[in-house]
């Protein structure tokens, strides 16, 4: 480990040695290396220095590279001004644990251009385009600090005239609050000038700092960064993004200078079964008109964060385990716990031991089980685990299997039920009614209505209590009455039909 560190150490001293001194004369070359490609970070208007932690690390601080949420291959497309496209093609992903990379390779295509002489006249057309080749490795020093490097190989044509050089980024996070508050520095695009022919050009070395903050863990997260270019002010900009159900992203982002206060970006991003993803985000650059960007994702490889290898916040059980059957399979499933994984314990209703039931931890929020095939009730709950460390468990959930002769005794009870006795006294104007209680029931009493042919329920609501009274009826010389139990929400008969004889 102490060998790691050294190594790391000296590759972030040397980026940062190699950094060119600051000229603003003359401005700095190659748009490639300052375009803003990645789309959920330019939904954010850039503002990604210390939120960083998917492979726009490798465009914004590469220190995110070691606190990666997505592994996997990245595809990004752009359209610009004048019919300019942008492709990017990157993937990020962890040799250990602690040490993260990641690799990009970015092109802008841009359609031919006329050429002209020194007297107007046309000539041949020639082509421009740019390429940009990014390696990037990143380190977990701490338990929440992040320190990374990156190296760029760049390529500018511009018709018969090429130029060519190296670049080196260097950042550091630091997770201040897990999973709440980070903190980010960074510096891009140190090294020489470039040259054209025999033109000179510096390319845009930039200084990023910034900070994020988790207003609501999983859903809503804030940043702001601070950017200065050797050639441009410093501008200031700000992002939020909002996740529903860690499904879909709505973000939004505003960057600003003394010039100009508002230039604001939106976006989206949809996550699709914890494998696919994508991204979009536009921005409108006034009179230029707008630009758009989007990028496909596809998660696979080795993720730490998911095998529950690092430690990130408190750990704490599933808050909810629920039950379902779907095709003939009985289907456990449970809240999610931020980078767990799981063990699933159950047991028989006459059984005092748990048993666990997943011989290795789990990383979906939900398993399959065949249906019982005996009878009785089966429980079940739920752990979460991270590296050693397993919570207490989840709230228990239970499922009972009914045998056939069960279901059909329980049948039979509800169609033959044994009734309750009505009975009744009368005064000069009253008659008072009573049946037998039932545990946990409420009542209806109903009279029948003999013109109509029909039972007419004679309370407004159940009833809770065993009782009832009612005017004597003049014009009648009997009434017909029954009383029903309701339990559950289920309404049943509970009493035999009873005639009273009114006089």
């Amino acid at each position: 480990m102490p060998g790691k560190i050294t190594f790391f150490l000296i590759l972030i001293f040397t980026a940062f040695a190699g950094a060119q001194t600051a000229k603003t004369a003359g401005g700095a070359s190659n748009l490639l290396l300052r375009f803003e490609m990645h789309p959920r970070a330019s939904a954010l208007s850039g503002a990604f220095t210390a939120l960083a932690d998917d492979d726009g690390a490798l465009m914004y601080n590469p220190a995110g590279l070691s606190r990666l949420n997505r592994v996997g291959l990245s595809l990004y497309h752009a359209e610009w001004l004048e019919d300019i496209r942008m492709d990017y093609l990157a993937y990020a992903g962890y040799l250990t644990p602690n040490l993260g990379w990641g690799i990009g390779l970015e092109h802008m295509w841009m359609p031919s251009l006329v050429g002209k002489d020194n007297y107007g006249n046309t000539t041949e057309n020639f082509d421009v385009s740019s390429s940009v080749i990014q390696l990037g490795l990143a380190y977990r020093l701490f338990k929440r600090v992040h320190t990374g490097v990156e190296v760029k190989y760049f390529q500018d044509r511009l018709a018969e005239f090429t130029a060519s050089g190296l670049a080196v980024d260097a950042g550091i996070v630091v997770d201040a609050v897990p999973d709440v508050v980070s903190a980010g520095l960074a510096v891009q695009n140190m090294g020489s000038t470039i040259k054209y022919d025999r033109a000179e050009q510096n390319i845009p070395l930039q200084y990023r700092g910034g900070v994020a903050v988790s207003l609501i863990p999983n859903a809503l997260t804030i940043s702001a960064d601070a950017v200065k270019s050797i050639d441009t002010e410093v501008r200031y900009v700000y992002g939020a993004e909002y996740t529903f159900a860690d499904f879909l992203s709505l973000r939004v982002g505003n960057r600003s200078t003394k010039d100009e206060l508002f230039l604001p970006s939106f976006g989206m991003g949809l996550k699709i079964a914890d494998t696919y993803g994508f991204d979009y985000s536009f921005l409108n650059l006034e009179d230029l008109g707008m630009t758009h960007r989007m990028g496909l994702h596809f998660e696979f490889g080795y993720h730490p964060e998911r095998a529950g290898y690092i430690a990130t916040g408190a750990l704490l059980p599933p808050a909810a385990v629920r039950l379902a059957i779907k095709e003939q399979k009985l289907i456990v499933y449970w809240t999610k716990v931020p980078e767990a994984s799981y063990l699933v314990y159950g047991r028989y209703e006459n059984q005092t031991k748990w048993a666990r039931l997943t011989s290795k931890p789990v990383h979906k929020n939900y398993i399959r089980f065949n249906l019982p095939k005996r009878s009785g009730t089966f429980w079940f709950y739920i752990t979460a685990v991270r590296g050693d460390i397993e919570t207490p468990p989840s709230p228990k959930v239970s499922y009972t299997n009914k045998s056939l002769h069960s279901v059909v005794r329980e049948l039979q009870a509800q169609n033959t039920p044994s009734l309750s006795r009505l009975t009744s006294k009368s005064t000069t104007n009253q008659i008072y009614l009573m049946w037998s209680e039932e545990r946990n029931a409420a009542y209806n009493l109903y009279a029948w209505a003999d013109q109509r042919k029909l039972w007419v329920k004679l309370n407004k609501k159940p009833l809770q209590k065993t009782h009832f009274s009612l005017k004597k009826p003049r014009r009648l010389r009997q009434l017909k009455l029954k009383v029903t139990s309701i339990i559950n929400g289920q309404e049943r008969a509970y009493t035999e039909p009873t005639v009273i004889q009114i006089q």
